[in-house]
């Protein structure tokens, strides 16, 4: 079975109040950046793994990639299993490759 998701079935991680408690965190931890305006926002669904890991590897044969746990928000992992989706996509044998989480089975 796959589990389909979207905005209608999956609780509001933004909005509002969501920010706003954000920036708060963010002031009282960081006193300095008490007069920062917030240009961007951002939320949603988080991606992680049983085990909070990363995994990424082969769909099937080498044409398709995927990658999933990115943890959070996931902007750092995101970018970084970016990066090692196009080494794997290319065939390339690269740092980025050689990692833990590429290839790597998963807890269902």
């Amino acid at each position: 079975m796959v589990a389909v998701y979207s905005s209608s079935t999956l609780p509001s991680a933004s909005g509002p109040r969501v920010f706003e408690g954000l920036e708060a965190d963010v002031r009282q931890n960081f006193p300095s950046l008490d007069t920062v305006k917030f240009s961007h926002r951002w939320g949603g669904p988080v991606s992680i793994t049983v085990d909070m890991a990363p995994a990424m590897g082969y769909v099937g044969d080498e044409r398709m990639v995927y990658s999933l746990g990115c943890m959070g928000h996931g902007i750092s992992l995101t970018h970084l299993n970016g990066a090692t989706a196009a080494d794997l996509i290319l065939e390339k044998n690269t740092d980025l490759t050689e990692v833990f989480f590429v290839n790597r089975r998963t807890i269902p």
